[in-house]
């Protein structure tokens, strides 16, 4: 098994807005088996 996790901080002014995205730009996703924790909160609202 492998797990991690991120924490971060930032200045607001700093954070990433998506309406500056543009062509050419890369957006990373990962796989996931199911939902894990931050996926139960959308099940929760919707069912």
């Amino acid at each position: 098994d492998l797990a991690g996790f991120c924490v971060g901080m930032g200045e607001e002014a700093t954070l990433f807005d998506p309406a500056d995205a543009r062509p050419g730009d890369v957006l990373i996703g990962l796989r996931s088996t199911g939902l894990h924790s931050n996926g139960f909160s959308l099940v929760r609202a919707a069912f």
